[in-house]
C-alpha cells in the first residue's frame, strides 16, 4: 500500500486487510508524507504482520512498487497485490485478483475500472480520452486486451515480480510495468471493479498533467515496440 499524506482512513484499510487475509503481510510504503504516517493498529493483535517503510522524500509509485517487489521475492511470497491508500480500491475484489494468480491462470491480474472518468468535466473527459487512446495503442503494439492501463490496483505472481525486479520504475509506473510484462510474454488478465470515491483529498494530476503522462506513456510503448520488433 503506497501512501503519500493519506493519513485519514489508512489504518482502517490496513486493519481490514489483516482481518480479511490472515496469512498476509501488509507492507505500507510512506512516500515522504508530512507528517510521517502513523498507523493505529491497537485493534489488531498481530501488528507484526505489518511492515512500514518510510522514505525521507516523495519518490513516486515506482520506488514504492520496487520496494514491495523486493520484499515479495526475498520473503518468498506467491502473490503481491498493490492498492491505493485513499480508499478507492474495493478490498472485497482482492480475492478476484488473487484467485487468477493462485489458480495459475495468469501471471498478472489488473483491476479494470468500469466506472472510471464517468463525470462530464474537462478533467474526466481528458481522463477518458487518455484511457481509450492508450488502450488502442496497446492493442496495436502488444495485441493487448487491457482497457485500463493506468489502474494502480493489480496482482502479480513471482514470475512477474522477477521480470520487473531489475527495472528502474518511473514515478507513475503502471504503463511501464504492463509494457515489461507484455514484452516478457507473461499472461495478463483483467478483473472488473467498481472504483469508490476517494475518502479524502483529490488527485494531484490535473488535465494537463494527464496529457503529459499519456504522451510519455505513448512514447514508452513505442520504444518497447521497437525493442520487440527491431526490424
Amino acid at each position: 500500500v503506497p501512501t503519500f499524506n493519506d493519513q485519514k482512513g489508512l489504518s482502517a484499510i490496513v486493519n481490514s486487510l489483516l482481518n480479511q487475509f490472515q496469512n498476509a503481510r501488509v507492507l505500507v510504503v510512506d512516500d515522504g508524507s508530512t507528517p510521517a504516517i502513523d498507523l493505529d493498529l491497537s485493534s489488531w493483535q498481530k501488528a507484526q504482520s505489518v511492515s512500514l517503510v518510510r522514505l525521507v522524500s516523495n519518490e513516486g509509485l515506482g520506488l514504492a512498487t520496487s520496494i514491495a517487489i523486493d520484499c515479495m521475492i526475498q520473503e518468498n511470497f506467491d502473490c503481491l497485490v498493490r492498492l491505493d491508500a485513499d480508499g478507492q480500491h474495493p478490498l472485497s475484489e482482492i480475492d478476484g485478483l488473487k484467485e487468477k494468480i493462485s489458480s495459475n491462470y495468469a501471471d498478472v491480474v489488473r483491476g479494470e475500472r468500469t466506472n472510471h472518468n464517468s463525470m462530464n468535466t474537462p478533467k474526466a473527459v481528458m481522463g477518458s480520452f487518455t484511457k481509450k487512446f492508450t488502450a488502442w495503442l496497446g492493442r496495436l503494439i502488444f495485441k493487448s486486451h487491457v482497457k485500463d492501463w493506468y489502474t494502480g490496483f493489480f496482482a502479480i505472481n513471482r514470475a512477474a515480480a522477477l521480470v520487473a525486479q531489475d527495472a528502474y520504475l518511473e514515478r507513475y509506473c503502471e504503463v511501464q510495468l504492463l509494457c515489461i510484462f507484455h514484452e516478457a510474454k507473461l499472461r495478463v488478465e483483467t478483473h472488473p471493479i467498481e472504483q469508490f470515491e476517494r475518502n479524502h483529498g483529490q488527485s494531484s494530476i490535473n488535465w494537463l498533467g494527464g496529457l503529459m503522462i499519456m504522451l510519455r506513456s505513448s512514447l514508452m510503448m513505442l520504444l518497447y515496440a521497437l525493442r520487440m520488433h527491431p526490424k
